[in-house]
């Protein structure tokens, strides 16, 4: 039970005033010591306006700085620098203890581009390491019919002896234009050059004999002169099929004796000829389009407008009575017809062979006559049997100069010139059966011709 004094205070309470005032004094200076600790918390903890990242850009393996390459983050694009370093100031977090993310995309020619991310508390820096594009670069080493096994070839800082396939492979060649390379051989001659590297490539390279040369070819189209592949080139005893660049090396050629050559490639003429190689030498071969013409006559005159189907094609003769077929593939019995309006048709078949030429096609005249043309009234001609078998006939008053006989496809199988007398006999043994065409040419140089038929 608590004491009544009757408002006195009592004598303890008097003894413990001076100890509660500096209770009470210690009380609020702890008070204010923890309220100033508070604010300056609160000054502290104050959110940055701003972040620095800082990124620093590292070679995979080699662990070398790139620099030079592009960086975009936050819609700023930056230079990495000599020391592969590049600095970006982004807006902070908009709140204490908030993280932002930005993205970023770095690229730079031979390397693989990277695209990602970095979360931000406050400044931070990032390591990246880039991996270079790399590409594998085989050497084919041969002698240009066989390969060459242990031949070291020097390329790209190392050095790799071809095996049995004569080939050596390089791995991890970094882009690049004119890299250097030499090949080496015992009893051959170092053959050196250059390559620029864009992708995983193969490089032929042809080794010649101590004392023998090399003689390149490039096949080319007359036309247009575009490189031609696959063309066939017999020379020194051998046979290559030109390359994608129109090109066919070969080695071990003697020096100063004449070799011939064939060069070949379907719908072009051949183009054949001969060289010394005193050293080593090119030569450019220009091919002509293969191209057949056919010549359409009716004996006398060239005739327009014929149409000549042949090589999957049709065309029709111009004002000289020629149409034209261009690039046409060597093959055996080619079929051809032409047709003619007031004329009776022709067909035939005719062997391509790597050559042009020139097919003459005489035309009938729908007629029931023998005589096709000029039998001037006081110019008779008569000529008989017909259709025959054996000997023709001619009459002969004297004004008979010369005979000839087609056959259907315009060539030409007997030729005479008559010796006097009133009857012309004309052996025909040689003909086979089939139609023909028998042109007269009288003294004053007309032409009668007649369409016989030999059974």
């Amino acid at each position: 039970m608590k004491k009544d004094t009757g408002g006195k205070e009592s004598q303890v309470q008097k003894e413990r005033r001076p100890a509660m005032k500096t209770k009470l004094i210690k009380r609020m200076f702890t008070l204010t010591a923890i309220t100033g600790w508070f604010l300056v918390l609160a000054v502290s903890g104050k959110a940055q306006s701003t972040y620095t990242i800082t990124m620093q850009l590292s070679e995979l393996s080699t662990n070398t700085p790139v620099t030079g390459a592009t960086v975009v983050l936050n819609n700023e694009t930056k230079l990495s620098d000599s020391t592969g370093k590049v600095i970006f100031t982004v807006p902070a977090a908009n709140c204490l203890n908030c993280t932002v993310k930005y993205y970023y995309r770095i690229t730079k020619e031979g390397y693989i581009s990277v695209n990602d991310s970095v979360a931000l508390k406050s400044n931070k820096q990032i390591l990246v390491i880039m991996k270079p594009i790399t590409y594998n670069v085989a050497f084919m080493v041969s002698n240009g019919k066989t390969t060459i096994l242990g031949a070291r070839v020097d390329f790209n800082s190392q050095t790799i002896n071809t095996n049995a396939q004569g080939i050596a492979e390089f791995t991890g060649v970094k882009p690049a234009e004119n890299l250097p390379y030499t090949v080496t051989r015992a009893q051959y001659r170092t053959v050196s050059g250059t390559v620029t590297v864009r992708g995983n490539m193969s490089v032929p390279v042809y080794m010649t004999l101590e004392g023998t040369n090399q003689v390149v070819f490039y096949v080319k189209n007359r036309a247009d002169e575009s490189l031609l592949s696959n063309a066939v080139i017999v020379f020194n005893n051998d046979t290559l099929l030109t390359d994608a660049e129109g090109k066919a090396v070969f080695t071990g050629v003697k020096p100063d004796v004449s070799n011939n050559y064939s060069v070949y490639k379907n719908s072009f003429n051949e183009v054949t000829g001969s060289l010394i190689a005193s050293t080593d030498l090119s030569r450019s071969i220009l091919l002509d389009s293969l191209q057949i013409s056919f010549l359409v006559t009716d004996g006398n005159r060239q005739l327009e407008n014929a149409e000549v189907t042949f090589n999957g094609e049709k065309r029709k003769t111009g004002a000289g009575g020629m149409a034209v077929f261009r690039g046409v593939n060597s093959g055996q019995h080619l079929p051809y017809e032409v047709t003619l309006e007031g004329y009776y048709p022709r067909s035939g078949n005719i062997d391509v062979n790597r050559s042009s030429f020139m097919v003459t096609v005489v035309m009938i005249l729908k007629t029931t006559d023998t005589l096709l043309q000029n039998n001037e009234p006081g110019k008779e001609i008569n000529i008989y049997p017909n259709p025959f078998k054996g000997d023709l006939y001619i009459d002969n008053d004297g004004m008979i100069k010369r005979v000839e006989v087609f056959n259907v496809l315009g060539k030409r199988e007997i030729v005479m010139t008559p010796s006097a007398g009133s009857v012309i006999y004309l052996n025909t043994a040689s003909l086979k059966a089939g139609m023909y065409l028998i042109k007269v040419t009288d003294s004053d140089n007309q032409t009668h011709v007649f369409k016989m038929l030999k059974e």
